[in-house]
């Protein structure tokens, strides 16, 4: 079996496999910048991978050089890209895949075990003031005319509950270009806070939903967004949210995305900076851990929605030794678990939970 890893600027319908292999965007000063390249191509090559026992893990590690922000807009000082992982047992299609593999990435990802993605953005700004500009495509993989609803959703409108949301850490402003003149068009159809017709935005107060519908897009159509995330002044928890961008097709019902792109935006008020600083904290999205790096004592939490959560944990060394082994750990989100790492040297680490139905989850943390 061999491992291929692939990467793509973030998108809310990526084509397989040209947006992971060959596709370009405008950037720049209208110049063409890699929009996505697999990472195992040449000079690098894919990785083989051993045959494991059940519960067994294996890390691989492979250098990746990201294109600089500024390249696709001088605006950006961040970049958001899809990691795609790919397991093959063939050099032959389907490649050892249960289903064969269509143009839409997240059908293959859905129909297969052996193909995983992970598309997630951290977005950290100081409320009152301006920190981020982050950039998403959005678009269609169909080779025909299709049209979409977008919308941006809290995460307790999703998982309610989830205690507060962000409308009053600050907002969101939505900067469409030329997909603003096609919704006004089409009737300017949905819900949102307020809109600018001079500047063709929308914004997202953070409460519940924004939703933009009957948007068309015209057969492999790409199209950049912008999103300027603004902190409120008056806000002084630091209690991260989670605001998904998603892209539905019109006229079916919400329940599966046609792609999706979250955020994880983490108020931090000047008195925190500091601390925060110090206290990075990394989540997957079921548990969070920090700070990162520890030099002693690393906290866990669960953030899910089982209320009574028992997992087993596992910490391993980068060459896949097992340090630590904890079995029927309950973890909720009433509370946090500490677990001591001062002993271990210097170095990368990944802990593993995996819970009662065999969901396996794991985050990497530093000993400094």
């Amino acid at each position: 079996m061999n491992l291929n890893l692939y990467w793509t600027k973030s998108s809310t319908g990526e084509d397989w496999d040209v947006d992971w292999t060959s596709t370009n965007v405008i950037g720049t000063g209208g110049l063409s910048v890699a929009g996505g390249r697999e990472i195992t191509a040449s000079p690098n090559a894919p990785i083989a991978v051993p045959q494991l026992e059940p519960g067994e893990a294996f890390i691989a590690n492979l250098p990746w050089y990201p294109i600089a922000p500024n390249a696709y807009d001088p605006s950006l000082s961040a970049v958001d890209v899809c990691y795609l992982a790919r397991i093959t047992e063939s050099i032959t299609a389907p490649y050892g895949m249960t289903t064969a593999e269509v143009v839409l990435a997240k059908t293959n990802i859905l129909n297969n075990n052996n193909i995983v993605t992970r598309n997630f953005s951290l977005t950290d700004f100081r409320p009152g003031d301006y920190r981020q500009r982050r950039q998403v495509l959005v678009g269609n993989a169909e080779s025909f005319t299709r049209n979409f609803d977008i919308q941006l959703i809290n995460e307790r409108a999703i998982n309610p509950h989830f205690s507060g949301d962000m409308s009053a850490a600050g907002s969101i402003t939505v900067h469409l270009g030329s997909l603003f003149d096609r919704w006004v068009a089409n009737g300017s159809d949905g819900t949102y806070t307020s809109i600018n017709e001079e500047n063709r935005t929308v914004t997202f107060d953070g409460t519940g939903a924004m939703l933009l519908k009957n948007i068309d897009f015209a057969a492999k159509e790409r199209s950049s967004i912008f999103l300027d995330f603004n902190g409120s002044s008056s806000y002084t928890h630091e209690i991260p949210f989670t605001v998904h961008l998603r892209q539905y097709i019109n006229g079916e019902e919400y329940n599966v995305p046609y792609g999706n792109v979250s955020f994880e935006i983490v108020p931090n008020s000047k008195k925190s900076a500091k601390k925060l600083k110090e206290e990075t904290l990394v989540s997957s999205d079921s548990y969070t851990l920090y700070p990162n790096p520890t030099s002693d004592l690393l906290k866990l939490q669960y953030i899910g929605s089982n209320l009574n959560n028992k997992v087993s944990l596992r910490v391993l060394d980068m060459n896949g030794r097992v340090l630590l082994n904890l079995n029927d750990l309950t973890l909720n989100s009433s509370g946090t678990r500490e677990i001591s790492v001062k002993d271990y040297p210097q170095g990368m680490y990944i802990i593993q939970f995996a819970d009662s139905q065999g969901k396996i989850e794991q985050l990497k943390f530093v000993k400094k």
